[in-house]
C-alpha cells in the first residue's frame, strides 16, 4: 500500500512539474482549437505558397473540433471582398463557373501572390467539408482584402484608395465577427499578425498591423500566433510546433530570435534619417509581439502556380496592365516579377 501511495505522489508531481506548453504541443491542432474556449478570434500566420503551412490550415478546417467550438467563420487575406457573394455561394455548395470563382484570388490588391494552387485548394477544402455539415455549422470564408475593382483602377491614386489592407481586414473582423457575437479563425501573412512592425515607436492606425488594431479595439478577444523559421528552444515538439507564450516563461524572453529577418526602420544616423536593420535590442519580449509561436519546419516547400495559369492570355494581359500602377505605388519593378513567373512556366 505504501508503494502505491508513493507511485501516486510521484505521478502527481510529474504532472505538476511538466510545463503546460509541452503537453499542449503534442496535439498542435488541439492547442489552437482549445484557445477558442477563451478567445473569439485565433489568428494563424501564413507563409505564402508554403505547402506545409497549408496542410496544417486544411487540417484545421477538416478537424471536427473546429465547429464543435462554434467556429463557423474563417477570415482570409487571399480574397477580394468584392466577390464575397461568389465565395459564399461556392463554399456553401453552389455551382459557380471556375472563371468566376478564380476572381476571388486573382483580383486582389496583391500581385501574383495567390496564383499558387494552394489558395484554390483551400476554398475547395472548405466546400468539401461543408458538404457533410448541417446548415447551422457550415463554414463561411470571409474575404479580408479590400474590394478593389481593377476595371476602374488606372492610376496610382485609384489604387491607393484600397491600400490600407490591415485596417480593412481588422474592420471586416469587427463587422462580420465581433459585432455579431461570433468566433473566427483568422488567416493572413504573419506580418499582419505581429503586434508591431516598428517596436518602441508610436504609429497611426493606418500603419498598424491587423492584430495590433484588434488588440487595441477589442482587448481580450484575439489570440495571435507568430510564425518562426527557427526551432523554439526548449520545446519538445515536432513540426508543426504550436506554443502558447502568454502566461509562460517563453513570453518574457526576447522576441529577437523569432523576429522577421530583414526588417528596416528609420533612425537618425549622423544627423540624417536612414533606413537601418532592426537590431536585437529593438525587440521587446515575445508576449509583447505575439501571443504564441508556430514553427512549421526549417525547410518549407514552395508550391508555384500551375503552368496553365499563365497560358490564359487575357489574364496575362491584365497583369501587364497592372504592372506600371503597382510599380509606381510600391517603388519596385513588378514587370521583372511577372517575367520571372512566366519564364518559370515556360510561356510568354
Amino acid at each position: 500500500m505504501r508503494e502505491f501511495w508513493l507511485l501516486l505522489i510521484m505521478a502527481i508531481l510529474v504532472l505538476i512539474t511538466t510545463p503546460e506548453v509541452d503537453a499542449a504541443t503534442a496535439d498542435p491542432r488541439g492547442t489552437v482549437l482549445r484557445l477558442f474556449n477563451q478567445y473569439d478570434l485565433v489568428a494563424i500566420p501564413e507563409f505564402h505558397r508554403a505547402k506545409e503551412v497549408h496542410e496544417f490550415l486544411q487540417s484545421l478546417v477538416r478537424d471536427r473540433r473546429l465547429t464543435k467550438q462554434h467556429v463557423t467563420n474563417i477570415v482570409v487575406e487571399f480574397g477580394n471582398a468584392k466577390y464575397q457573394d461568389v465565395a459564399d455561394r461556392y463554399v456553401f455548395g453552389g455551382q459557380i463557373p471556375r472563371a468566376e470563382v478564380e476572381k476571388i484570388w486573382r483580383n486582389t490588391t496583391m500581385f501574383l501572390v495567390w496564383d499558387s494552387p494552394l489558395y484554390e485548394e483551400f476554398f475547395q477544402t472548405v466546400r468539401e467539408v461543408n458538404m457533410r455539415l448541417p446548415r447551422s455549422k457550415k463554414i463561411r470564408v470571409i474575404l479580408g482584402d479590400p474590394p478593389i475593382g481593377w476595371e476602374i483602377v488606372h492610376t496610382k491614386s485609384d489604387y491607393e484608395r484600397y491600400a490600407d489592407r490591415d485596417l480593412f481586414y481588422a474592420e471586416v473582423v469587427e463587422r462580420e465577427i465581433l459585432n455579431r457575437g461570433q468566433k473566427a479563425l483568422l488567416i493572413a501573412g504573419g506580418i499582419h499578425f505581429i503586434n508591431s512592425r516598428e517596436p518602441k515607436k508610436q504609429v497611426p492606425d493606418r500603419k498598424r498591423s491587423a492584430a495590433d488594431l484588434l488588440h487595441r479595439r477589442h482587448p481580450g478577444k484575439l489570440f495571435a500566433f507568430w510564425h518562426t523559421r527557427e526551432p523554439i528552444a526548449g520545446q519538445r515538439c515536432g513540426s508543426p510546433c504550436v506554443v502558447v507564450a502568454r502566461g509562460t516563461r517563453l513570453g518574457s524572453e526576447s522576441f529577437a530570435p523569432f523576429a522577421p529577418k530583414g526588417m528596416l526602420v528609420q533612425k537618425v544616423v549622423d544627423g540624417e534619417k536612414q533606413w537601418v536593420p532592426l537590431e536585437t535590442s529593438d525587440w521587446p519580449s515575445v508576449v509583447e509581439m505575439a501571443d504564441g509561436l508556430i514553427y512549421f519546419g526549417a525547410n518549407l516547400t514552395t508550391i508555384e502556380p500551375a503552368a496553365a495559369t499563365y497560358l490564359d492570355s487575357s489574364y496575362v494581359k491584365e497583369l501587364r496592365r497592372r504592372v506600371p500602377i503597382l510599380s509606381e505605388v510600391y517603388g519596385m519593378d513588378f514587370s521583372k516579377e511577372l517575367d520571372e513567373a512566366l519564364s518559370r512556366q515556360g510561356s510568354h
